[in-house]
């Protein structure tokens, strides 16, 4: 347990860095994290209504027209007060991570599997309250190799 709790803490020091690569973050995430049973049982399932809101403007602005999400299943740490879950954002699969201290969290939608592409996304729980906007310039668009 001692391990999960050491990858969780390098995830929240990734995504609060200045200079956060969300891919890297996923990659570790994934590498570290996302194969291990333990690390599922950790948590608990948890609904969070300014996650979703914030998620759904983001994927707004990215493909300019409505979203809806469904299938979507948070797990809360909260020792860590993490959260990790998936969604669907209209016909695309996703995911999150996101740190409640920190108020900031990453997302990752898959928009094609041939060829590989993926869409990151770092946003502030924070800066969505004040402005209501996600900032699309924080969206990045990287094909997957």
């Amino acid at each position: 347990m001692d391990d999960m709790l050491k990858h969780i803490n390098v995830l929240r020091n990734k995504i609060g860095s200045p200079k956060v690569d969300s891919e890297v973050v996923f990659s570790y995430f994934l590498d570290n994290l996302g194969e291990n049973e333990e690390f599922f049982l950790l948590g608990k399932n948890k609904k969070n209504k300014l996650l979703k809101t914030i998620l759904k403007v983001a994927a707004e602005n990215y493909f300019q027209k409505k979203v809806v999400i469904t299938r979507f299943c948070l797990t809360f740490i909260k020792q860590r007060r993490f959260y990790h879950g998936v969604l669907k954002l209209n016909e695309f699969s996703g995911s999150v991570l996101f740190f409640e201290d920190l108020n900031m969290g990453v997302m990752s939608i898959v928009i094609s599997m041939q060829p590989a592409q993926t869409i990151f996304v770092h946003f502030s729980a924070t800066e969505f309250i004040k402005t209501k906007e996600v900032s699309v310039s924080s969206i990045r668009n990287d094909t997957i190799h």
